[in-house]
């Protein structure tokens, strides 16, 4: 699913669909062809969510590293999308667990950390845009983006846990 979210941006909509699923239903997927096709229609239904509109437009970049230093520790990880638009950075990360919560606030305190940790960092390359972070649970497919006010609460401080 990464690969392909990766992948089908960089092609028209209209072939988008035809894309996925012809490449889940190669043998070495392993996949029947009703498998293929409900994982194709999940991939695609991604790509249409309006929340994500600007990560998947032709100049977001997938699979960013991030590596800094953001409240006193080493942050390296990877987002999976990101996009710099002139007002804010919007990154987020998938998420293919079939048990997503149920509400943002329900959110792993795993994941609300290493969001929390990528905001500091990129807070500290563009001071002046707004950083706006979102999990996408791709089984359902639902984003969710999370708020300031849980990610402040998980901010890296020295000593403290960061991302990964």
């Amino acid at each position: 699913m990464h690969s392909l979210l990766q992948f089908l941006p960089e092609h028209p909509v209209a072939e988008q669909e035809r894309l996925a699923t012809d490449w889940l239903a190669r043998p070495a997927a392993g996949l029947t062809a009703a498998e293929a096709a409900t994982l194709a229609a999940q991939i695609v239904a991604v790509l249409r969510m309006p929340a994500l509109v600007d990560l998947f437009a032709p100049q977001a970049r997938a699979e960013q590293r991030l590596a800094g230093i953001a409240g006193g520790q080493v942050i390296v990880g990877q987002v999976d999308r990101m996009c710099v638009l002139p007002d804010r950075v919007v990154v987020c990360d998938y998420k293919s667990g079939r048990h997503a919560p149920r509400t943002v606030e329900q959110t792993p305190v795993l994941y609300l950390r290493q969001m929390a940790a990528y905001r500091a960092l990129l807070q500290g390359l563009w001071p002046d845009r707004q950083v706006v972070c979102v999990l996408v649970w791709t089984e359902l497919p639902r984003a969710d983006q999370l708020p300031d006010s849980l990610l402040d609460r998980h901010v890296p401080t020295p000593g403290g846990g960061g991302a990964s």
